[in-house]
């Protein structure tokens, strides 16, 4: 099987699938080890929907809009009662976590005259610990907590009601985003999308 995820866009057609479905063998490597696929199928799903997968159920009958925080964008799609609503599509850009690291790193090389490592940046959006000193990790912190609330301002003078905020931001907002109003979650499972497709998938070939 091959799974693709639309980009906010109504890509589930005959066409599309058509398209995908042009060349019938993969081969790539992944982790050293050579892989061979032939395709016999492909599904394809609206961009969102592999992270409600596992709770359906529980939005059939609401209006829940799926934040998706990438590294350059942020790719927003809201679902009423389990079915895309495309005019509630749209993407914000420049607002994704790389811009927050090219934040710190320009504030971080005018503050103290030196380059941090992004990894020293990710370790802190983890909330892992680094080898900077004190005062200067506190200094890249108040810009990542700056980063996670004026993104929560955003999302919510943009949308409304129930929100699922997921992708490689949902962690930084977890760690420094502070309370979440009612109606916001957050599910920051790296294989959240994975998941989804696989019970997506499942479900469908048990028809």
């Amino acid at each position: 099987m091959y799974y693709c995820q639309s980009d906010c866009l109504i890509l589930f057609t005959d066409s599309f699938r058509e398209y995908l479905m042009k060349k019938k063998s993969i081969n790539y490597t992944y982790e050293g080890k050579k892989i061979h696929l032939d395709l016999k199928d492909v599904y394809v799903y609206p961009q969102g929907l592999p992270v409600l997968a596992k709770d359906l159920d529980n939005y059939r009958d609401s209006t829940v809009s799926v934040v998706d925080i990438g590294s350059r964008t942020i790719d927003i799609i809201t679902y009423r009662r389990g079915k895309p609503y495309y005019d509630s599509c749209f993407s914000i850009d420049k607002k994704g976590t790389l811009d927050c690291v090219d934040s710190i790193e320009k504030n971080y090389l005018s503050r103290y005259q030196e380059k941090i490592d992004e990894e020293d940046i990710q370790l802190i959006m983890q909330k892992k610990h680094t080898p900077l000193s004190a005062d200067k990790e506190s200094f890249v912190k108040e810009i990542v907590k700056f980063y996670a609330k004026d993104l929560l301002k955003v999302i919510d003078s943009k949308l409304q009601g129930n929100i699922i905020i997921c992708g490689g931001g949902a962690t930084v907002i977890k760690n420094y985003g502070g309370k979440l109003r009612n109606g916001i979650k957050l599910n920051d499972d790296i294989f959240a999308n994975a998941k989804g497709f696989e019970i997506l998938t499942v479900s469908r070939l048990k028809k």
